[in-house]
């Protein structure tokens, strides 16, 4: 049987779909997967990277001819499954009733999970905090609940809800909160829903009880779990501070141990350990499984700063060596390395006092980027920055008007490095790398830019001796070429990277960590894209592009070509571009002669255009017509009010620093409207060119893997 599958696009729950697609697969039936995340460790028969709509939907569906539709896994997958329910005709709908998928989910103060006529536990639930095993376990909760299910007509998965032992009502759909009661269980509820699905009894039952509390730390959900299975044999085991990646340790015959406190996460059937990545936490866990090692450089940079601390303790770090991580993570040292390459960096210093800090932005000079405990913020004079300022913070020069772009290489221990691809960011550089839309292959970098780019990324491997991963930030500025930091870890566009490009880096790179070499492994040559392909940010309201990340998540796109590639993106996060209306076109004096050719498109498409005075008296000279609206810093009614009032329908709005605080309030505006928000040139001209290839758009649907093949 062919079963399309649809995965989590930018929520948290691509693990969950992930491991229903296993399901089916080892039950023998192929998969077809339409997933635009570029994160999802899902690996279907064929993959289609679409936006999660109806219409791109059933296209595939047309493509495919599934006999089935699995329901029931994922939120918004069921959400879309719903929609497409009217149309399926012969395709069979596998999960729950569509009326119990279609009903508001229920809430309470004890959950009960379910699944067909099996309790497998209780939960306490207070507030964002779940406890398992609930604290107070009633066994007439667990009969009650399979009843529910029965009284429901279905036989699946569900957790059940209770409030001061009263039934509230059940959800059907396996999700996120699964993952949590699959891991303290030591059961895949995913698997059990598929099997159910398909007419399979429960051939699982919980294997252990362990005691977890799943929670929110600063808005990032968080959960412990006291682990009580026995340890690997001695030296036999890797301790790896990230989950999803224990295909390249199983590879080279060891077991990975995975550190992670992610509750969203299910991969892997090793001993597991949910806990943050600290220091005392990881020492506890190397005492008691005797790993041949840590492999630090796949969970962030709390993972990869304890690299010294470890070795400081006698713990072996695989791969990059502690020493060498804190020489890239220490900027004074990393700044020697730099110039040691015959590379340059912005000006940069350490401010103690406010008197340093004073002078130090003197001489480095407004604009700046000044880095604390949380984050970066941008600076755009003295009375921002003494608000700002606390001691120790460290102050960088904004490469104004720049283009950033990014080099992910793995090197090995004979040195040798090949670059697995380089991207280049739609926005600016000064914009977060996780919230700036970017491209592979570049979209406007030269082949000899592209060519230095690689040949600097590689002089700072080999400087700070890597092995595994580097993911090296780039600052362009006409001839000008700034490095902004190299990370000796993977950097958060490594997965659309191994996506797009059909080479699966970041397993690669565990087995490089664990001694390999890339000739080994059959990775000698750069690995080269035929297609195009898009990585786009997804916001919640609240967007603010800037040097702090806001986005909530991410999608991606391939095509043939850009234009088409590009527009799949913006449908997928969410913001698709219009047919017809008002174009809001502002932009500083050095891109007007650009927007030019960007206006008169757009009219020829059969837009209207309206712009701010400067942007609009340009264009009026160069023959064009353009209405006025005012800047938001000049009142009401402004280009804001606009946008929110659905006025405007696509804003294209490159700001200089003075105007920085507009641009925000634009693209919140812009993001609450749901329309297309482009802050530079180039993304308005690939924009307008997906405008002009929208047929295609519509009638087009590939498989990832028809790229990969070429």
């Amino acid at each position: 049987m062919k079963v399309l599958v649809i995965g989590s696009g930018p929520a948290v729950e691509g693990q969950v779909s992930a491991l229903a697609v296993k399901a089916l697969q080892e039950h023998g039936h192929e998969v077809v997967l339409l997933d635009p995340s570029p994160v999802s460790a899902a690996s279907a028969q064929r993959t289609y990277l679409e936006p999660l709509t109806a219409a791109a939907a059933q296209r595939i569906i047309a493509a495919e001819t599934p006999d089935a539709l699995l329901a029931g896994i994922g939120r918004a997958a069921t959400e879309l499954a719903l929609e497409l329910l009217p149309s399926l005709g012969s395709v069979k709908w596998l999960g729950p009733a569509p009326q119990l998928l279609s009903k508001p989910a229920a809430t309470g103060d004890t959950v009960v999970e379910v699944a067909g006529d099996v309790a497998l536990g209780q939960i306490q639930v207070k507030g964002e905090t779940w406890v398992f095993p609930a604290p107070l376990h009633r066994p007439e909760l667990d009969e009650a609940a399979v009843k529910a299910v029965k009284a429901a007509g279905f036989t699946g998965c569900a957790r059940v809800f209770f409030a001061s032992g009263q039934l509230t009502g059940l959800d059907p759909v396996v999700g996120a909160a699964s993952a949590f009661t699959s891991r303290v269980l030591g059961v895949s509820i995913p698997r059990l829903a598929v099997r159910l699905a398909l007419g399979l009894n429960v051939d699982e039952r919980p294997v252990r009880v362990a005691a977890a509390v799943r929670t929110a730390v600063a808005g990032v959900e968080v959960m412990t779990l006291s682990n009580g299975q026995a340890a690997s044999a001695p030296g036999k085991s890797v301790v790896v501070l990230e989950a999803g990646l224990e295909r390249g340790i199983e590879a080279e015959g060891l077991v990975p141990v995975v550190v992670d406190a992610n509750p969203a996460n299910l991969s892997g059937k090793a001993a597991r350990y949910y806990e943050p990545p600290q220091l005392e936490a990881v020492l506890a866990i190397c005492q008691k499984e005797q790993p041949k090692g840590v492999i630090v450089q796949l969970g962030g940079r709390a993972a990869l700063e304890l690299a010294p601390k470890l070795e400081a303790n006698g713990i072996t770090v695989l791969g990059t060596s502690g020493a060498d991580v804190a020489r890239a993570l220490d900027r004074a040292e990393f700044a020697r390395v730099v110039k040691a390459a015959g590379l340059q960096q912005p000006k940069h210093g350490v401010a103690a006092t406010w008197e340093q800090a004073e002078a130090l932005a003197t001489d480095i000079g407004y604009p700046l980027l000044a880095r604390g405990a949380h984050g970066l913020d941008f600076v755009a004079d003295a009375t921002v920055l003494k608000g700002a300022f606390k001691p120790g913070m460290l102050l960088e020069g904004f490469i104004s008007e720049a283009t950033q772009a990014c080099v992910e290489l793995v090197r090995d221990r004979t040195g040798k490095v090949v670059i697995g691809g380089v991207v280049e960011n739609v926005e600016p550089a000064g914009v977060h790398a996780a919230d700036a839309a970017c491209t592979l292959p570049p979209h406007s970098l030269k082949p000899e830019v592209v060519e230095k780019l690689k040949d600097e990324a590689t002089a700072l491997a080999n400087a700070l001796n890597i092995v595994g991963l580097l993911d090296v930030q780039f600052a362009l500025q006409g001839k000008a070429v700034w490095v902004l930091e190299a990370n000796p870890r993977a950097g958060r566009t490594l997965p659309f990277v191994a996506k797009a490009t059909g080479v699966d880096l970041p397993a690669l790179a565990v087995r490089v960590m664990l001694g390999r070499t890339l000739e080994e492994l059959g990775l000698t040559e750069d690995p080269v894209v035929g297609h195009c392909a898009v990585r786009e940010a997804v916001f919640d309201e609240n967007v603010q592009l800037g040097p702090q990340m806001r986005s909530t998540g991410a999608v991606m796109a391939v095509a043939e070509t850009l234009p088409v590639a590009f527009g799949k993106s913006q449908l997928a996060a969410g913001t698709a571009l219009p047919s017809t209306g008002t174009v809001f076109i502002s932009v500083p004096d050095h891109d007007k002669p650009g927007v030019v050719d960007v206006a008169n498109r757009l009219i020829a498409l059969g837009f209207s255009v309206v712009s701010t005075k400067g942007t609009q008296a340009y264009l009026q000279r160069k023959g064009l017509t353009a209405g006025l609206v005012k800047k938001v810093r000049d009142g009401s009614p402004h280009v804001a009010d606009a946008v929110r009032a659905k006025e405007i329908s696509m804003v294209v709005c490159a700001v200089s620093p003075e105007d920085f605080d507009d641009g925000q309030l634009i693209r919140q505006a812009a993001r609450q409207a749901a329309v297309p928000n482009f802050t530079t040139v180039e993304a308005a001209r690939m924009a307008v060119s997906a405008l002009e290839a929208m047929a295609a758009v519509s009638r087009n649907v590939v498989p990832l893997e028809a790229f990969a093949r070429r």
